[in-house]
């Protein structure tokens, strides 16, 4: 095998490893967005709770509103917790392959630009 073709084949492992970083980025992006949209939509949801509850004089719907905030503030919580847990359950593995493919990408480069080749593993020169 020609050095040529490992430091080509390394390039490409390379571009692969940084273009599936780019996505992993891209994942975890969008799911900090989804998670500050949640927490932005459950802080105006109790914001117009803690306004009902400022105006109501009966105490039955006082309590009533108050453990709907209180289901709200748990709904919010899991909602941030269940999107970051399938951002991670996405974004570990493409990292994880992303950075094999840059080491052996840089291993492949390597091999491919040793001077005289490698003989014992049967790469010549070009």
């Amino acid at each position: 095998m020609h050095q040529g073709w490992l430091q080509v084949s390394g390039l490409l492992m390379d571009f692969t490893g940084v273009m599936l970083l780019a996505y992993e980025w891209l994942v975890g992006f969008r799911a900090q967005r989804r998670e500050e949209e949640a927490e932005s939509r459950g802080d105006r949801e109790l914001k117009n709770l803690a306004f009902a509850q400022q105006n109501v004089r009966n105490e039955h719907m006082a309590a009533h509103l108050k453990m709907v905030a209180s289901r709200a503030k748990d709904r919010q919580r899991e909602e941030g917790i269940a999107i970051r847990q399938r951002g991670h359950q996405i974004r570990l593995p493409v990292f994880a392959v992303a950075m094999l493919l840059i080491a052996f990408g840089f291993l492949m480069q390597v091999a491919g630009s040793w001077p005289g080749g490698i003989p014992v593993l049967g790469v010549v020169a070009n």
